[in-house]
């Protein structure tokens, strides 16, 4: 018995020198239970005990591209795209007919943001299998997000043609003609998609950026509202519905959809840009303050942000704060005439004319096409009692445009000048 037990004892201390081929083998262990137990386990979301069975199976048959196909179907599954891609190309490099095993290569790449290489994989799916729409449909994916429309458009169009029921094939093909900008491609795209699927917003949120995008603003205000009924909680579909109804003259619409928005997402500053805007051309100048403040806040590099918030303060004729904020945008944008002639004519209502002159005269050198800066200058050197430069500005704005309103102003400072 002693004997026995020692020839065990010896004969186990030489099976722990075994690599992990050799205990396999020498036990012959049934490979198809082991990789059925690896897919069980990844099945059931156990991919990490998944992984170890499927890599003690690729370390067993090396030459079973199988293995290697669900060794990195569970790294795919477990968010470590970098060892995916390993075992794919491995599994493309043992079986370099099978699409399958491209197609998942070219979405581990795609996960990892490698899409040139994602494009390569997927094309080679596409060649070995031509009737497969989703092997075009993640071609068209790589291609969109490679900054390829045209290509990525071919793709999804083929996918459309090969499975007309896949509403998501006529939505990511209506975005590839959206950021090509072909608008009306798009528009039938998204139709389809919406006519598919009519209850997934998505579909009719972009359905309505493209109506927006080709300037028809009442479908496109159609389309937002229905994304809005079917997403309640997505600000995006508000902040769009709000900007439709902006550019069709709804303002107070406009404004209703844009509080939304800033309520479901209180950092996003266009919200409060645009809902400002729409207060403001809706003639609610103190609502308009607030919203132009808050966007200030959230993006205080923006001049159009101070611009706009002067301007609501203007309009209340609160010149000083007005001026404040222009003087902002002003700093913040000093090439921008627009800016510098707000500021004066804030100056200039609040009767403080030499400060006006010098931001009028700032507007002209950078535009000096403007009637408005030169005849704002004017009125500012002609309030400062400066009649002869008063003259020489309300001429060049007489030149630049021979309306009433010049030539009205440039009588008035020829006559102050003679007297």
């Amino acid at each position: 018995m002693q004997l026995l037990l020692g020839m065990f004892y010896n004969n186990f201390k030489i099976f722990l020198t075994f690599n992990e081929k050799e205990k396999m083998s020498l036990y012959n262990i049934n490979v198809d239970i082991f990789l059925k137990t690896g897919i069980d386990n990844f099945n059931s979301g156990n991919y990490e005990v998944a992984i170890e069975k499927f890599e003690k199976l690729c370390n067993y048959k090396e030459n079973d591209d199988t293995n290697f196909y669900w060794c990195g179907r569970a790294y795919y599954k477990n968010g470590d795209f970098d060892k995916a891609v390993e075992k794919f190309e491995k599994a493309c490099q043992l079986n370099k007919k099978d699409d399958g095993n491209l197609y998942w290569c070219g979405l581990a790449y795609y996960k990892n943001k490698d899409y040139e290489e994602a494009i390569e994989k997927f094309e080679k799916a596409c060649t070995l299998n031509g009737k497969d729409d989703t092997n075009f449909y993640w071609c068209g994916r790589a291609h969109l997000e490679n900054g390829e429309f045209e290509e990525a458009i071919e793709n999804f169009t083929k996918a459309c043609k090969l499975n007309e029921n896949d509403d998501n094939n006529f939505y990511w093909c209506g975005r590839a003609y959206f950021e090509d900008c072909e608008f009306e491609e798009a528009v039938e795209n998204f139709e389809k998609a919406c006519q598919l699927n009519g209850n997934d917003a998505n579909n009719f949120h972009w359905y309505g950026r493209a109506y927006f995008e080709d300037c028809e603003y009442e479908k496109s205000v159609e389309k937002f509202e229905k994304a809005c009924k079917l997403d309640e909680n997505d600000a995006n579909n508000f902040y769009w519905c709000g900007r439709a109804y902006y550019e069709n003259g709804d303002y107070a619409k406009a404004v209703e959809k844009l509080e939304i928005a800033c309520k479901l997402n209180e950092n996003d500053v266009n919200n409060f840009y645009w809902c400002g805007c729409a207060y403001y051309s809706n003639g609610g100048y103190e609502n308009a303050v607030k919203k132009f403040e808050k966007a200030c806040k959230l993006n205080n590099k923006s001049d159009a942000n101070f611009r706009w918030c002067g301007l609501a303060y203007y309009k209340k004729g609160d010149f000083s704060k007005a001026a404040a904020k222009f003087e902002k945008a002003c700093k913040l944008k000093n090439t921008n005439d627009s800016n510098f002639r707000w500021c004066g004519r804030a100056y200039f209502d609040n009767g403080e004319y030499a400060k006006a002159i010098e931001k009028f005269e700032k507007a002209c050198l950078l535009n000096d096409s403007n009637d408005d800066s030169f005849r704002w200058c004017g009125r500012a050197y002609y309030q400062n009692g400066e009649f002869e430069k008063a003259d020489e500005k309300f001429a060049i704005a007489c030149d630049l445009n021979d309306s009433e309103e010049n030539k009205s102003w440039l009588k008035k400072a020829e006559s102050a000048n003679k007297n």
